[in-house]
């Protein structure tokens, strides 16, 4: 059960990690 909780926050901060660096990809293209 710990391993589980453990894999669903380790996605979660996967995911932000993932959104953070589209953004950061977004706004390079924008100034290009």
């Amino acid at each position: 059960m710990q391993t589980i909780l453990e894999f669903v926050l380790f996605h979660k901060k996967t995911k932000e990690l993932v959104q953070h660096l589209i953004q950061q990809l977004d706004c390079v293209g924008d100034s290009i």
